[in-house]
């Protein structure tokens, strides 16, 4: 019982420093003339597209290369071509296990099932952001980050 409670101190321990670590970074950008509110940590604003990593991202170039079949879904291309994406991730600070949430043309949606309704050549890409820039993003909503999905507009 007794290492119990000192493994539950030097974790509160480790967040608070970790929380004091995220606010050091952000001022120590802020202070630099970076935007800590875009995904790229430059000037550019919170919505606007940066380079990503590829194994973050998944592009249309990507869809089309991999030859899916022709009804195939976004959450088969996911499925194929970057199964981590629906993958359970540790929730941040803690020792759960939950999916990524989901984004899709920037508004907020329930279940990753909904990629199934989808169609994979309607997607233009689809981005794997982190739990901490989701925070900072959108909020407190994503401990397990979130998937921006972005979809053909039709006009």
């Amino acid at each position: 019982m007794h290492n119990q409670a000192a493994i539950y101190r030097w974790h509160r321990f480790a967040a608070s420093l970790v929380v004091s670590l995220q606010l050091a970074c952000n001022f120590s950008h802020r202070v630099a003339g970076h935007d800590v509110n875009s995904v790229c940590g430059d000037n550019r604003s919170a919505m606007a597209p940066c380079p990503a990593r590829a194994h973050d991202v998944l592009t249309r170039a990507d869809i089309l290369a991999a030859d899916l079949p022709e009804g195939a879904t976004a959450y088969e291309a996911l499925y194929r071509l970057r199964p981590d994406f629906l993958q359970e991730h540790r929730a941040s600070g803690t020792a759960d296990r939950v999916r990524p949430g989901i984004r899709i043309n920037d508004a907020p949606a329930t279940e990753l099932q909904v990629l199934r309704t989808i169609p994979a050549r309607s997607l233009v890409d689809v981005r794997f952001v982190r739990s901490l820039d989701a925070h900072y993003r959108f909020g407190a909503g994503y401990p397990a980050g979130v998937l921006l999905v972005q979809t053909e507009r039709l006009e």
